[in-house]
């Protein structure tokens, strides 16, 4: 029967350009085809239904989104059928609700659910110029696909239609695409694709497909800051970071005027190995971030920098670091401020959340950690967990000082608030002390405590814990130097040995 339809089909042709009945057709070139406007996506699956598909398959070269710029933007488009040369013309884009709940409640679809209108964008309208076709993007928020599990398991749903052409007609049918947004298929993309790179699933860390955990330590001495005789050169920078075990995390600050500092550390890292968890802030005015102080140096930032002062010197550096290394390895993490105090919680919460947004949008591929130090500085474990509760937050923080015990009493507060909100615990800073003589103990003793607090709190469900602090030279009994016994403990702790396999 077909066969049969296609030779009457050319037969006609043959009458009409023969000259027969008159016509307009070119001996050189036959134009032939209707002028309906549809969209593409909607025929994927060649006519059975309207659903497409993200992603639509399981290898690279069907992926029918780009990942970008914070964004998961995935094709759409919009077609006019006809070989001709026509005229430019313009569609709007719509979202059509009836179609998008008719699809969930006919459970078609496994676990879908409409998509959120907060967390994507589409272009009002379409313009196709000299061509019969043109491509759109529906944009959808990467860093909440990706951080919030309440999520986990579903299908996103949106119907993206088109109406009102200026010219031509609608076609009968696919006028309209049923998105169907897989959010597992989405995260295990860019964990894929994070070779050399830190990541989060849930409340554990991984790195190369292995989970991580490191037991390591802060050095703000390798910002610059500190006295004289505790900084140390490039050359002696880059001689510890080769004397360490690959892959292992270390803690220093990136304030605002420490730029220079910041861009040497971060390249020699890359050469050997290292992971930096670098802080942008300090919530005390001194060594490279004096904005915002309300009595000079040493004196904390006012509420008034966290409800609006930031938005100027220190928002500026953020894009900055966010933008300039985000494709960089070394990044082990960005901690956002260093211990902020004195300061009403809901107003932190919100300066929280909106850095942590900047920094996610700019840089999506590393992740993001408060700085805060543990509860009793906001009012309370429900407030802490509260603070936490952002898209845009990777790891909760405790700063702790309590040395005559393994286990803090602060961190109860953080462990069950981080595993609520199933993100990552990280005790920040140990503090200390050791020394030859009037301090709490002798180094030897240090580093029994130390280790005994390692060892405790990554069993129990740390991924990161960070002793305070690593000098050149050594002068004070919460300070070390490299040639301290605590040194060889970190170097040789077992879980840094099994990161430098990944």
């Amino acid at each position: 029967m077909r066969k049969f339809i296609k030779i009457n089909y050319l037969f006609l042709l043959f009458i009409l350009c023969s000259g027969l009945i008159y016509t307009a057709c070119n001996e050189e070139k036959m134009e032939y085809g209707e002028a309906f406007i549809f969209m593409p996506q909607a025929t994927t699956t060649g006519g059975v239904n309207t659903l497409y598909s993200i992603p639509s398959g399981g290898g690279e070269m069907t992926y029918n989104f780009k990942a970008e710029n914070g964004k998961i933007n995935i094709v759409l488009g919009v077609m006019r059928s006809g070989t001709f040369a026509g005229e430019d013309f313009t569609v709007n884009v719509v979202t059509l609700k009836d179609e998008t709940d008719k699809l969930i409640e006919s459970g078609a679809v496994r676990n879908a659910v409409a998509m959120p209108e907060g967390i994507f964008t589409l272009p009002s309208q379409v313009t196709v110029e000299n061509s019969n076709e043109a491509t759109f993007y529906l944009s959808v928020d990467s860093v909440t696909l990706i951080n919030d599990l309440a999520y986990t398991g579903q299908n996103m749903v949106v119907t993206v239609g088109l109406a009102n052409p200026s010219k031509y007609e609608l076609a009968e049918k696919n006028t309209f695409a049923n998105v169907i947004l897989s959010v597992d298929a989405i995260r295990d993309h860019f964990f894929r694709y994070k070779d050399g790179f830190v990541y989060r699933k849930g409340n554990k860390l991984y790195l190369n497909g292995h989970e991580y955990k490191t037991a390591s330590f802060n050095a703000p001495s390798l910002a610059g800051c500190g006295d004289g005789n505790e900084l140390f050169s490039d050359a002696e920078i880059d001689a510890l970071f080769a004397s360490l075990p690959d892959n292992i995390m270390v803690r220093t600050w990136a304030f605002p005027g420490n730029k220079a500092h910041t861009d040497k550390l971060i390249k020699m890292a890359e050469k050997n190995n290292i992971k930096l968890i670098l802080t942008l802030g300090n919530a005390l005015s001194f060594c490279g971030h004096i904005d915002g102080a309300s009595n000079g140096a040493w004196s904390s930032k006012t509420s008034d920098w966290y409800v609006s002062g930031y938005k100027t010197e220190f928002l500026t550096h953020v894009k900055d670091m966010a933008t300039t290394y985000k494709d960089s390895p070394a990044i082990g993490m960005w901690e956002i401020i260093h211990r902020p105090v004195d300061v009403d919680w809901q107003i932190l919460k919100t300066f929280i959340n909106d850095i942590g947004k900047e920094i996610k949008t700019a840089d999506p591929n590393h992740l993001v950690a408060t700085g805060t130090w543990a509860q009793w500085a906001y009012g309370g474990q429900e407030n802490m967990q509260a603070m936490h509760d952002s898209h845009y937050i990777d790891v909760g923080t405790l700063h702790e000082g309590d040395k005559d015990r393994p286990e803090s009493w602060h961190y109860a507060a953080l462990r069950n608030s981080m595993n609520a909100l199933n993100k990552v615990s990280m005790v920040g800073e140990i503090e200390m002390e050791g020394g030859d003589s009037g301090c709490m103990y002798t180094k030897e003793g240090r580093v029994d405590i130390v280790k005994q607090k390692y060892d405790f709190y990554l069993a129990n469900d740390a991924s990161i814990v960070l002793v305070n602090a690593l000098v050149k030279q050594a002068t004070r009994c919460d300070v070390f130097s490299l040639d301290d016994p605590i040194m060889n403990m970190i170097k040789n702790y077992s879980a840094n040995i099994t990161n430098s396999k990944y």
